[in-house]
């Protein structure tokens, strides 16, 4: 099906048209979400990494960087303008480290801000230093805590048909979110 104008599905013909193609494209973005053909999460992450500076840029000196906002304030507003962007529905995917590190970027840009450590060259402290300073947890934490309050969700609600893919299996290989919320429960 592949043509020199790309990935193309010629679909049936129809009186009100002479000829319908069907053009497969290799990334797809809508309504603040992305799709690739190859499966993979990088331009998905990069997209939301993006969104959420956008949140975050106009503000960031006087809010996240003013020494009159409480820290927990602040920790608020993290966590509705910008982690609501960022992880939207993240919990849902299988991301391997290289995305994880796309989330984390703009994650750990905050946390060093608000803790009034910006790391511009050599850092002070470190990421770990820093979260533990704010008592917070890690970008992966963070979407393990969701990706179990999914699962109690899918338990308590068992939507047959969310149930049945998550429980298929080829032979021992499982779906790759159920091994991922198994080793989450370990």
């Amino acid at each position: 099906r592949r043509t020199a104008n790309g990935l193309q599905i010629a679909l049936p013909k129809h009186p009100s048209t002479e000829k319908a193609i069907l053009h497969v494209v290799p990334f797809y973005k809508h309504l603040g979400s992305a799709l690739s053909l190859d499966g993979s999460c990088v331009r998905e992450a990069k997209l939301r990494s993006t969104s959420a500076m956008n949140a975050y840029v106009p503000i960031c000196t006087r809010v996240f960087g003013s020494p009159r906002i409480s820290q927990s304030l602040k920790l608020h507003f993290m966590q509705s303008l910008v982690l609501y962007r960022l992880l939207f529905h993240a919990h849902t995917l299988v991301l391997k480290p290289k995305v994880l590190s796309v989330y984390n970027g703009p994650y750990m840009r905050i946390l060093r801000r608000i803790h009034g450590s910006p790391n511009f060259g050599k850092a002070e402290y470190s990421d770990l230093q820093v979260r533990e300073d704010l008592m917070m947890p890690s970008i992966d934490c963070l979407l393990m805590r969701a990706r179990l309050k999914y699962l109690k969700r899918v338990i308590t609600k068992a939507p047959v048909s969310l149930v049945a893919i998550l429980g298929s299996a080829d032979g021992p290989k499982r779906m790759p979110w159920s091994v991922l919320v198994a080793g989450d429960l370990d």
